[in-house]
């Protein structure tokens, strides 16, 4: 459950502050990852993307009842495992 929210705000965190690929394909990589912002900046957006993650993922869910909701919490937190 929550450990899948810290992993896509540490990865959402480590996107936002990696630094700028350099090389011959540095071009085609620097619009999917290496932004190179603060630490701070990285952080926040981390906790807006999970914040968004987490409504788009409870607004759904949290209209199941008891047995189904078990199931779609279990369902989601491996879901997150595996891609992530």
């Amino acid at each position: 459950g929550i450990a899948g929210f810290f992993a896509i705000g540490a990865y959402t965190s480590a996107l936002f502050t990696l630094p700028l690929p350099t090389g011959v394909q540095a071009h085609y990589v620097q619009q999917a990852i290496g932004l190179d912002l603060p630490v701070i900046l990285g952080v926040l957006a981390a906790a807006v993307v999970c914040g968004i993650v987490a409504f788009l993922v409870g607004f759904p869910t949290l209209r199941l009842r008891e047995d189904y909701l078990a199931i779609a919490t279990i369902g989601i937190a491996e879901t997150i495992r595996l891609v992530f």
